[in-house]
């Protein structure tokens, strides 16, 4: 009977201790997950083949991240991070083709669809060839009318600009006098090559 007596207080004491031990864990774990989130929301970017090998940088104040679009990624880019203020930049070729700040919420993702590489070219001859495009994009409906490229000797007479899709028409001049036009559709996953090699006028 009194062995019996002794070991209730024992209980008592190994029971208070262990839920007291349990409860120190607990708040352990959850002070450590305050200190520590873990990543909730994403960045995306999708691309197409016309992209390949373009940098992608995503900075903010919870670090730097670095990728490359490549066949082996399905020309995309994912980043996961922490709600924040962010910045994406996509180059390629040398030319900055997105450069964007966005701030993310909590299990919030931002996607950018990136325009579509087109790639334009002369065939050399007197003098440089000037290209102006207009057109329309096609989701959502937009004018667009780019600044003139020039395609010379220094480029050997290829460049390359980037649009969204939708459908658009392309004019070379050479000397001030028309040289060529031509009517496109840029499509994603569809590269686009304009060879303005045939003169619409004889030179």
């Amino acid at each position: 009977m009194r062995q019996g007596m002794a070991r209730g207080p024992f209980v008592r004491v190994m029971t208070v201790f262990i839920v007291s031990l349990v409860m120190a864990m607990l708040a352990t774990i959850y002070w450590r997950d305050l200190k520590t989130p873990e990543p909730s929301c994403a960045v995306v970017l999708y691309g197409d083949q016309t992209l390949a090998d373009a940098k992608v940088k995503v900075s903010g104040s919870s670090g730097h991240w670095e990728t490359t679009m490549s066949a082996e990624n399905n020309y995309q880019s994912s980043v996961l991070l922490e709600p924040g203020q962010y910045s994406v930049e996509v180059t390629h070729k040398g030319q900055v083709i997105l450069n964007h700040r966005f701030v993310l919420d909590r299990f919030r993702i931002v996607s950018f669809v990136l325009d579509s590489g087109v790639a334009l070219s002369a065939a050399p001859g007197a003098g440089p060839v000037r290209v102006t495009i207009e057109g329309q994009t096609a989701n959502p409906r937009r004018d667009v009318t780019m600044s003139p490229l020039e395609l010379d000797e220094q480029n050997h007479f290829h460049a390359i600009t980037y649009l969204a899709d939708g459908e658009y028409n392309a004019t070379a001049w050479r000397n001030d006098r028309l040289y060529s036009a031509q009517s496109f559709r840029v499509e994603h996953g569809k590269p686009v090559e304009i060879n303005f090699s045939r003169s619409s006028n004889s030179e």
